[in-house]
């Protein structure tokens, strides 16, 4: 059976997103989880975070079946959720509507065991399994690590409070691998994506801003997705996350039945900053993997040195503006007077990801040198035994 994703495209984005749920089979009964993307606290112009017109139609959608509706999120690491609430004009829709607004980084934590390729357990708010369903509400925009950041990245939010960070810590791919275990464990009964304003580039801060007048949505987080792939013109098998997505059993690329606007009709090239970093993340994930494989045999000493030659590293460039918001953000306190001390640094990448005028970059790196350094520390080492 195809997977139904709707595409409207309509400058009154309430209306829109009420279009493109008329052409969905769906069931909004019992307690719902709207989770929208509330990235960061930045000024609502950057178009960051989710356009509150969908969540106000995604509320009357809820109660259009007499079900109880709340809204939920943490924010990125080092950002307080509630000033994004507020600026992201979220607090104003629930207030008006005399919705519950949930910030998960203020509740009670739980560890919870999920059987995940690589997310073996997951901590997340107590509060999370008090709903019978969640509606995944992103913004369509690229991201510097992941490519795009849709209804499955949104899912990761989540994660409580400094959890977000591990999947950061363990490379680019098994970023990938912990958005879907993520989705499998808490699967999104629909995803509404918000493409009346999109961003390109830097994302998912400091982007582009796109005006699209776009709603995408669908019951298959995995089609959704992929569908906004196609409008902005990235190839959903070059996202990692979708592709395993759809490897996993959790949704479909293909098999699709679109409804609404076609997508050559809406479509805009948008620039994915992944592949101008391409190289750097293969030698960062590169470098991970073959430090661990040989941790049993250099021991820790070993793997630090290793990891440490094959690190991509960022660094603070002339762009930078002085906002702090790196320092706020930064949970290893390794940005200090506006550089970054590689001896704290852990390489998660999260300051990348938040500054919202794309001053963070990453080191060039020679790859033949880096593959060099390693060999000569690996063989040396192993000769003491």
């Amino acid at each position: 059976m195809k997977s139904k994703v709707a595409i409207v495209r309509n400058e009154n984005i309430y209306e829109a997103t009420f279009r493109a749920l008329d052409y969905l089979e769906y069931d909004l009964k019992g307690k719902v989880l709207i989770k929208p993307n509330l990235t960061l606290d930045v000024p609502i112009q950057r178009r960051a975070c989710t356009n509150p017109q969908v969540i106000d139609a995604l509320i009357d959608a809820i109660r259009n079946f007499n079900g109880e509706a709340f809204v939920g999120e943490s924010s990125m690491v080092g950002c307080d959720t509630l000033k994004a609430y507020e600026k992201s004009g979220l607090k104003e829709v629930c207030e008006r509507k005399k919705v519950k607004f949930i910030d998960f980084n203020r509740c009670e934590p739980v560890r919870v065991k999920i059987n995940g390729e690589f997310l073996k357990e997951i901590v997340v708010a107590k509060e999370i399994f008090e709903f019978d369903k969640i509606i995944s509400a992103p913004v369509m925009k690229t991201h510097v690590l992941t490519g795009v950041t849709l209804g499955m990245k949104n899912m990761k939010g989540l994660q409580y409070g400094n959890e977000k960070i591990r999947l950061h810590r363990k490379g680019i791919k098994m970023l990938h691998i912990g958005i879907v275990d993520i989705n499998i464990a808490f699967k999104p009964y629909l995803t509404v994506i918000d493409a009346s304003y999109a961003q390109d580039g830097e994302g998912p801060v400091a982007g582009n801003v796109k005006k699209m007048d776009l709603v995408v949505a669908s019951r298959d987080v995995v089609s959704a997705d992929a569908t906004a792939c196609k409008i902005m013109e990235i190839n959903p098998y070059s996202v990692y996350h979708i592709k395993r997505g759809e490897e996993k059993g959790l949704g479909k690329i293909k098999d699709v039945e679109l409804k609404g606007e076609k997508i050559k009709d809406v479509r805009e090239k948008f620039e994915n900053p992944v592949k101008s970093n391409r190289v750097k993340y293969w030698v960062f994930d590169f470098g991970m993997v073959f430090a661990s494989k040989l941790k049993g045999k250099l021991g820790e000493e070993g793997y630090r040195v290793i990891a440490e030659l094959m690190r991509t590293k960022p660094f603070i460039s002339h762009d930078c503006r002085k906002c702090g918001r790196c320092y706020e953000i930064c949970h290893q306190k390794a940005i200090e007077n506006f550089k970054i001390n590689h001896d704290k640094c852990v390489a998660c990448m999260i300051c990348m990801e938040a500054c919202p005028f794309n001053a963070i970059k990453l080191e060039k790196i020679s790859i033949i040198e880096g593959v060099r350094e390693i060999s000569k520390f690996a063989l040396k080492s192993l000769r003491k035994q």
